[in-house]
């Protein structure tokens, strides 16, 4: 069995060796750009557990961005083979996926990913123009 464990956008991540990772400023849903085309610059954080019996296998990760149903990033898939220590029944994945991209306007960008063909939560990021500063009087 796989089970999503966590699934969030955050500033920074890093995964460890010892299996665990590390989040800067986690749990991010909104950003404001002055200027558009805007750089988009995250860190999209998944934690999947998967059994042994499952690990046996190799999987296939999916993901893809769009902003207001339109594509920004096309699906992307990459192969993930796993291996359960000796004596445990479980392993856990942490995957840190750093995000570069550009949007185009306001709006809200949306993050799908696939495991195995199985959906996964989608991730959504509000795009909104930053206030502009006063003007000198």
């Amino acid at each position: 069995m796989i089970t999503l464990q966590a699934a969030f956008l955050a500033d920074r991540g890093q995964a460890n060796p010892d299996a665990t990772f590390m989040v800067w400023r986690g749990g991010i849903t909104q950003v404001a750009s002055n200027s558009f085309p805007a750089p988009i610059n995250l860190t999209m954080i998944l934690r999947i557990e998967v059994d042994r019996e499952d690990a046996e296998t190799l999987h296939e990760y999916g993901m893809r961005i769009a902003l207001g149903g339109r594509e920004i990033g096309p699906w992307r898939t990459v192969p993930i083979a796993l291996r359960v220590p000796e004596g445990e029944d479980h392993v856990y994945l942490n995957m840190v996926n750093e995000l570069r991209f550009l949007v185009q306007e306001v709006g809200t960008v949306t993050i799908e990913s696939m495991m195995d063909d199985r959906p996964l939560p989608t991730l959504r990021l509000r795009v909104t123009q930053a206030p502009q500063p006063p003007s000198p009087t």
